[in-house]
């Protein structure tokens, strides 16, 4: 895997990609298709939990991490050798 700084976020980051994968997950909650958890998926704690993405091409494969998580899994993703943040949370 390259290192972060030479990764190509930019297919990541595309906004109508991006706004789209949130809108679909939020409807999805909205109609029960999709339960948030009451914890972290990576650390336990029971206080908000949001859903993040690895792939915005699959918007509706989430992972729900608190605040905390959500952002230590940004700076391990691309680094440590993992492919996904669910891969780096999990380790």
């Amino acid at each position: 895997m390259l290192p972060s700084a030479q990764l190509d976020f930019a297919p990541y980051l595309a906004p109508d990609r991006k706004r789209a994968a949130r809108l679909a997950v939020k409807r999805a909650m909205a109609q029960g298709l999709i339960v948030a958890p009451a914890a972290c998926a990576c650390c336990g704690d029971e206080r908000r939990v949001i859903p993040h993405h690895d792939d915005y091409e699959r918007p509706l494969d989430v992972v729900f991490l608190c605040f905390r998580c959500h952002k230590t899994g940004h700076g391990l993703w691309g680094f440590r050798g993992y492919a996904t943040l669910a891969e780096a949370v999990a380790a």
